[in-house]
C-alpha cells in the first residue's frame, strides 16, 4: 500500500467535534476523551477542545440536553431541570431509554 493511501487525512474541526459528538451520542456509558482520541486517531487534546466546545454549544442555546462528564468520561443526557418531565414522558413508553 502507497504511503499517500495509509496516510491520515486531517479533519476539521468542524468535523471533528461533529464526530466527537456523534460517538458521544452513540456510547451506552460515558466516553473518556482518551479513548474517543485513540478512535479517530486524534490528539487527547484536539479531543477535549472539540468536547469543551460541545459543552458550551449546549449550554449556550439552553438546550434540553447537555453533555455532562460523569465518571472520568462524557455522556449526552437530559437538562436536570426536565427530569420530572422526563421520567414522566418515559413511564408511558415501557422500553424507552433513559439517560439522565
Amino acid at each position: 500500500m502507497s504511503e499517500a493511501a495509509t496516510a491520515k487525512t486531517a479533519r476539521s474541526t468542524s468535523e471533528l467535534v461533529a464526530l466527537v459528538e456523534a460517538l458521544i451520542f452513540v456510547a451506552d456509558e460515558p466516553v473518556a476523551a482518551k479513548l474517543l482520541g485513540e478512535v479517530l486517531e486524534e490528539e487527547r487534546g484536539s479531543v477535549q477542545a472539540a468536547i469543551d466546545g460541545l459543552v458550551r454549544e449546549y449550554e449556550g442555546r439552553e438546550s434540553g440536553l447537555q453533555i455532562r462528564e460523569i465518571a472520568g468520561g462524557w455522556q449526552l443526557t437530559t437538562r436536570t431541570e426536565f427530569h420530572d418531565e422526563v421520567r414522566h414522558f418515559l413511564k408511558t413508553r415501557p422500553s424507552a431509554k433513559l439517560s439522565l
